[in-house]
């Protein structure tokens, strides 16, 4: 008579309902960044209401006073659902060599289209298209520098002994992406470009002397730089002309750095009340993108721009706090890139504005309208958020592991008196 074996029944773990799964990653996320910049955001959008609406009236033709208000808030859609979607995903598979490669040969496509169509068109601009769905792929392209910057150098990790070979290398590809933006022309960007691929160098190991090295060749980029921006582009002369004179004699000060003045005059210390700016209206040149600071300061004062610098401050705080908490190189120079990225380009708006830096024209993260210097800001912070989820599941992981360990190995393995070991 045969035995008929019947298969051992497997049990299999329990699916969990997407909602559950949903609140478990949510809880994963840094509340603190994810709240901080969700304020910052929602501050921003009435920022943009008070800006955008004098401005469609009074000096464009558009007929709708709300068309840059109703496009301010279809991108900090755009940007909140990306923001989101990154935060939810892994960033070390989006981050594979040939999605990044995909991703960075595309975008840096379109930077080239739009620097050929420049030189052969009359009426050059940085957008690819024109109406509601515009986009400036310059302003994706520096994150973007930072992301590449920090996949490339993690994966070279070991090669740090020998320096030389990577500071070549890393400096051809600074020197790709800032060469694509000066074609724009966008000196502005390209300047960024160069700070945040030495900063992006530093912050992968570099010893001292590197450092020293590295300080030497920003000084002489930013030298040759305002050089050459002086001799080839006509509005960087009088910016830099007008940044000299600050510090000579702000009293002699022309143009859009004596308007920021007068508006931070007239703010006072506690402004004139949202709404109530003069400057937005007849004297700032584009009170909603380059001078959303000075507006920010005649409405709500010295103390409301002091809040906007606190803010920053807590971003470069956390935003640095979630790069030493990472134990992946790659994602803790993605952190600390990205990072320094978002407080860098608010500080040299904010130093524009009040005369300690060069007008460069720098959109203020989150607070200027703007769909393209939005959108890649919170994608920036989407991807903060994953590498702060990414840490704690690893946390998690790793601490289930070792409690688990103990109550598996938690009786004593030696033998007592009397009684034969059974350890093999």
């Amino acid at each position: 008579m045969k035995r008929r074996f019947l298969p051992l029944r497997t049990q299999n773990p329990p699916v969990q309902p997407l909602w559950l799964r949903f609140w478990q990653e949510w809880q994963r996320l840094d509340k603190v960044l994810f709240f901080l910049v969700v304020g910052m955001v929602l501050a921003g959008v009435l920022v943009a209401y008070s800006t955008t609406v004098p401005f469609a009236l009074t000096r464009t033709e558009y007929r709708d006073a709300y068309y840059f208000f109703k496009r301010h808030l279809l991108f900090v859609t755009v940007g909140f659902v990306g923001m989101m979607v990154l935060a939810f995903l892994d960033y070390r598979r989006l981050l594979q060599r040939r999605y990044l490669l995909l991703v960075t040969t595309g975008l840096l496509g379109l930077l080239f289209f739009v620097d050929v169509r420049n030189l052969v068109s009359d009426t050059p601009g940085r957008t690819l298209f024109v109406g509601m769905g515009s986009v400036q792929p310059g302003e994706f392209v520096k994150p973007l520098l930072v992301v590449y910057l920090a996949a490339w150098l993690a994966r070279r990790r070991p090669e740090m002994e020998a320096p030389g070979k990577v500071w070549w290398y890393g400096g051809w590809i600074i020197a790709v992406f800032t060469l694509l933006l000066v074609l724009q022309p966008d000196l502005s960007a390209a300047g960024t470009a160069v700070m945040l691929g030495l900063m992006m160098l530093l912050l992968s190991g570099a010893t001292w002397r590197q450092a020293l090295a590295a300080l030497a060749t920003l000084a002489v980029v930013v030298a040759g730089g305002l050089r050459l921006a002086m001799a080839v582009y006509p509005p960087a002369q009088h910016r830099i002309r007008a940044y000299l004179v600050v510090w000579e004699d702000p009293t002699a000060v022309e143009g859009h750095i004596r308007q920021a003045f007068y508006a931070f005059i007239r703010g006072g210390w506690f402004g004139q009340g949202p709404g109530a700016s003069r400057g937005k209206v007849f004297t700032l040149p584009l009170p909603h993108t380059d001078s959303v600071f000075a507006v920010i300061g005649e409405e709500w004062g010295v103390v409301g721009a002091l809040v906007v610098l606190v803010l920053f401050t807590l971003l470069l705080w956390r935003g640095l706090w979630l790069a030493a908490q990472t134990s992946d190189s790659l994602g803790r120079l993605l952190a600390a890139g990205l990072t320094l990225w978002l407080v860098t380009e608010a500080f040299i708006h904010m130093g524009g504005m009040v005369g300690f830096l060069p007008q460069a024209g720098n959109a203020l993260p989150f607070f200027s309208y703007g769909g393209s210097n939005l959108v890649a800001s919170m994608l920036s912070v989407g991807l903060l958020l994953s590498i702060a989820r990414v840490g704690r599941q690893a946390q998690e992981a790793s601490s289930y592991a070792v409690a688990h360990m103990h109550r598996r190995h938690g009786r004593g393995r030696v033998s007592r008196a009397g009684r034969v070991s059974t350890a093999s």
